[in-house]
């Protein structure tokens, strides 16, 4: 599994295919929202050998973050 923290083709897949989706989100000119960024973050790391799971997909001090929504 391609570390997480390195350039890899895994890494480059993923970064393409969320690319793509970005793109074809911004034509249809829908407005990006906290968890689209949360979606893309995931995908990036789809496959790729992570310290911690639970920080795929979450944001740095997500906790207190949610006072907000």
């Amino acid at each position: 599994m391609a570390n997480w923290d390195e350039d890899s083709p895994q890494l480059r897949k993923n970064l393409a295919r969320v690319l793509e989706e970005i793109a074809r989100e911004a034509e249809l000119r829908a407005a990006p929202t906290i968890e689209a960024a949360r979606q893309w973050q995931s995908r990036v790391m789809e496959g790729l050998g992570v310290p911690n799971e639970r920080y795929v997909g979450a944001f740095r001090g997500s906790v207190a973050w949610k006072m907000f929504k």
